[in-house]
C-alpha cells in the first residue's frame, strides 16, 4: 500500500496498514477510526459478531460495522454519551481475488451508519473514494499526496 503525507494521509495510511493485517468480513475490509484534533482514539473494524449497537442503527444483526464500533469504543474509553468536535475516518481496502490489497474503495458510511454519527454529534466524516481520494460529509475531496 502506498503511503500518504499530511496529517489526513498520515491517519488513512494508518487506517490502510491495519485493514490490511485483518480477514475480509463480508464484501470487504472496513476500518474506521474516531479522530481528535489529529489523534485516532478508537479504531475498530467490520466485525462478524452482531452487537446490539448494530441493530439500533442498522437492519444487519449477524454483523457489525466499524463505524459503529468506533464510535461505540470511543464513547467507553472516554466516558461521554456524545462527541461533539471529534471526527469519524471511514476507510474500505479492495482485494485482488488471491486477497492481495490492491488500494482503496468507496466507504461512505450507509445510513445507519450516519444515524449513529448524527446522534452521536461528531463534527465530520471522511471517507475514502480511491486510492489517494478522500470525500467528507460537507462535499470537500482531497487528494493525499504519496510520500
Amino acid at each position: 500500500m502506498e503511503r500518504y503525507r499530511g496529517t489526513l494521509g498520515r491517519l488513512f495510511t494508518v487506517l490502510s496498514d491495519v485493514g490490511c493485517d485483518q480477514p475480509k468480513v463480508g464484501a470487504a475490509r472496513v476500518v474506521a477510526a474516531v479522530v481528535y484534533r489529529r489523534s485516532i482514539v478508537s479504531i475498530a473494524t467490520n466485525s462478524l459478531r452482531g452487537d446490539p449497537w448494530q441493530a439500533r442503527y442498522g437492519d444487519e444483526t449477524h454483523t457489525t460495522h466499524a463505524e459503529i464500533l468506533a464510535i461505540k469504543r470511543a464513547t467507553a474509553h472516554l466516558r461521554v454519551r456524545k462527541l461533539p468536535g471529534y471526527d469519524l475516518l471511514v476507510c474500505r481496502l479492495c482485494a485482488q481475488v488471491n486477497g492481495d490489497i490492491i488500494g482503496w474503495g468507496l466507504a461512505k458510511p450507509c445510513a445507519g451508519c450516519q444515524r449513529a454519527v448524527d446522534d452521536f454529534e461528531l463534527n465530520r466524516v471522511y471517507y475514502t473514494i480511491t486510492s489517494g481520494v478522500v470525500g467528507t460529509s460537507t462535499g470537500r475531496v482531497y487528494h493525499l499526496s504519496v510520500d
